[in-house]
């Protein structure tokens, strides 16, 4: 599988602001044809109908690129595809950002989240990935708020993939659930122990994660100071900001 379709591509994005919301809407074209004209809640019920229908097929494939695609469109269903204009950097900063998009963005993230839940199984560890990319931007936009059975479906997926055996996965699983409302001591050592990984990448993913969480990640100061003397540049400077946000 092509790193081009890895956390790490997305990662780089992300620290610097390109988010990797632009790679998530690549699918949002392909269901523009399922998208109801209608305003009606029947119309948009029908709509929804076949974009679960379609969605459902895809993450059967046994192609890995095609289930990957899947879930990005699962993405650019869920928030909308304004989401992917020039306006993307302010949208991000508006608290409540589901109803800055509509209830309707939050009535299809109900109903496709038994998709996600299905591909958060994959055996591919870029589909896996994806799912916990997607719930994070899901939690970042508040489109959870207040759905106690999608949420809850959501965290159950997300504190099983940040046990997962890639790396990857488990960080940006801990980061989705911090985006959540989900915090505590458990959230931040899934970053706290990868702060040691033999891969760079992956400590200074590790020590990012804890930048973000800030005070909630005050436990983790000794840790993070150790990466202050990393061995590799980007995982010391990620270190001192991340102390600068962490330190109580």
């Amino acid at each position: 599988m092509s790193t081009k379709y890895g956390a790490l591509t997305i990662w780089s994005d992300l620290v610097s602001r390109r988010l990797a919301l632009s790679v998530l809407g690549l699918g949002a074209a392909a269901l523009g044809c399922c998208r109801s004209a209608q305003p009606d809640e029947v119309a948009a019920s029908q709509a929804d109908e076949r974009i679960v229908q379609a969605v459902s097929i895809s993450l059967k494939s046994v192609h890995e690129i095609e289930r990957i695609e899947a879930v990005r469109r699962i993405a650019a269903e869920c928030m909308g595809e304004d989401l992917f204009g020039p306006g993307v950097f302010h949208a991000l900063g508006i608290t409540g950002g589901a109803r800055r998009w509509g209830e309707h963005s939050r009535s299809r993230f109900t109903a496709l989240m038994p998709m996600l839940k299905a591909a958060s199984q994959d055996k591919s560890r870029d589909v896996r990935e994806q799912v916990a990319v997607v719930l994070m931007y899901v939690g970042e936009m508040g489109l959870a708020d207040g759905l106690e059975e999608p949420r809850g479906d959501a965290v159950e997926v997300l504190w099983k993939l940040a046990g997962d055996d890639d790396p990857r996965v488990s960080l940006w699983s801990a980061r989705a659930l911090y985006c959540m409302g989900v915090k505590g001591p458990a959230v931040v050592f899934v970053s706290v122990r990868l702060l040691e990984h033999p891969s760079s990448e992956v400590r200074a993913m590790a020590v990012y994660n804890l930048n973000i969480m800030g005070r909630d990640a005050a436990e983790a100061v000794p840790e993070i100071a150790k990466r202050v003397f990393d061995s590799d540049e980007r995982v010391r400077i990620q270190a001192r900001q991340a102390l600068r946000q962490v330190k109580p």
